[in-house]
């Protein structure tokens, strides 16, 4: 990432006719913007709002207005799916799983005790078992499971 920036660095010092059109361009697009989508303005500032109320939220200055409540925790249960997806499907490194589900579970303990000790509890059942599908996936389907496999088949003729 260093290298990139520096590498942009060097670009615009050696090609500042870039940097220029550039700047003009993104200085006649905020212009237009400005005059013909003023809503923007107000998306902006409502933006603003939300990050700063989440933000002292998670020092602890202030709680979370009750409007942000369902956009902080959907914005937290993406990341968190997100994060599933790329271990699961990417990486196949399922321990990693347990730190960020454990954190999650625990914080969500904190404020809504009931229902995270549910999901805490169901939590720990589905690792269980997928840590059991994983462990044993790499056996295959030889002999083990050909009658169940072949009972659709003569079911759909």
């Amino acid at each position: 990432m260093i290298i990139l920036a520096f590498g942009g660095v060097k670009f615009f010092l050696f090609n500042p006719l870039f940097l220029y059109i550039i700047m003009f361009a993104a200085s006649v697009v905020v212009i237009i913007i400005n005059h013909y989508f003023p809503f923007i303005e107000k998306f902006l500032k409502i933006l603003y709002d939300f990050f700063r109320n989440v933000l002292h939220y998670i020092v602890g200055k202030e709680n979370l207005i009750p409007e942000n409540t369902p956009w902080f925790w959907g914005i937290l249960v993406v990341l968190i799916s997100l994060y599933t997806g790329y271990i699961l499907f990417k990486n196949k490194k399922i321990p990693f799983l347990i730190p960020i589900y454990m954190g999650s579970f625990l914080y969500y303990w904190y404020v809504y005790f009931n229902i995270a000790y549910f999901l805490l509890a169901l939590f720990l059942l589905l690792y269980l078992i997928l840590l059991g599908l994983d462990r044993y996936s790499h056996l295959g389907y030889d002999g083990v499971y050909k009658p169940w496999m072949k009972l659709p088949l003569f079911t759909a003729s």
